[in-house]
């Protein structure tokens, strides 16, 4: 049984770099990666390729360009990487002609494959059984000093806008606040909607609300700071037209949606546009 053995390094010497890597990243979905040995200033520019595995780099150097590097102590281990759905992903590689060292297997850890390349290197496909880590935004009230929420986002979505396999990792699954806060937390629930957009993308709009839309200074706390056409925010004009027949609660401060099903009338929000990620927290459950 091959093992999971990781390195901080693996070095493969291969005949071409470029070639082996295109074989790499064309059939096996590999993704290059950065190195400080693949950089320009090194001895090894122009001589090897970097590419991401799973909590490792791969390093595939040209037969001539090995002796720019020092010597290591040979070990024991195979490169990994992973992958979201290990059938479809071996159906591929058998579909592209790779070599099949050992088919996909079951252990503690998940789902594992392994096939070589064309210079002999063997590599490891992986589909663990962890779950996706989650991440969860709680944001504290403060008036405009909501404002400086923004900034820490904007750190955290562009310090952790990637991980070791060049995915997005800081899209929160949970987004909480309160007083504004939790107008911060409802906007970006409301944008998470649209998958097309990074977490460093949405957080960008909403600094954009902030700069151009919020009137007033640090102190002011009026209930009329929002410049601009109210109706052009994301939802709103949606969310007035869903809830306009309902003339007498639009008068009371809070509007109510209903957690049961449709009975005579659709309930306010069940139509047209509305956010997923805010039904729940506006619902009020019936008697």
């Amino acid at each position: 049984m091959i093992t999971r053995d990781q390195l901080p390094y693996f070095v493969v010497y291969v005949k071409d770099h470029n070639s082996a890597a295109e074989f790499f990243t064309k059939n096996l979905g590999m993704r290059v990666g950065t190195s400080p040995i693949t950089e320009p200033s090194s001895r090894l520019a122009g001589h090897a390729t970097a590419l991401a595995l799973y909590g490792t780099t791969l390093l595939l150097i040209d037969e001539d360009g090995k002796d720019n590097i020092p010597e290591v102590q040979a070990g024991h281990g195979y490169p990994c990487f992973e992958v979201e759905d290990l059938s479809s992903f071996h159906a591929n590689a058998v579909k592209n002609h790779v070599e099949v060292v050992q088919p996909p297997f079951h252990d503690e850890l998940g789902r594992g494959a392994a096939y070589r390349g064309p210079d002999g290197l063997i590599v490891m496909a992986l589909q663990s059984n962890q779950k996706a880590e989650s991440h969860g935004i709680v944001l504290s009230g403060g008036g405009a000093y909501g404002a400086f929420e923004l900034g820490v986002l904007r750190k955290l979505a562009a310090a952790a806008s990637t991980d070791h396999r060049g995915l997005n990792n800081f899209t929160p699954s949970v987004v909480t606040g309160t007083s504004v806060g939790a107008f911060n937390a409802a906007w970006l629930v409301c944008a998470l909607a649209d998958r097309s957009k990074s977490m460093t993308e949405i957080v960008e709009g909403l600094v954009g609300v902030w700069r151009n839309r919020i009137a007033g200074g640090v102190h002011d706390n009026g209930a009329f700071r929002l410049r601009g056409d109210l109706l052009s925010f994301p939802g709103v004009r949606e969310i007035i037209q869903d809830t306009a027949f309902l003339a007498g609660d639009l008068l009371k401060r809070l509007a109510y949606v209903s957690a049961l099903p449709p009975r005579n009338f659709p309930p306010a929000g069940s139509g047209g546009h509305q956010c997923a990620g805010l039904r729940p927290t506006v619902a009020r459950p019936g008697e």
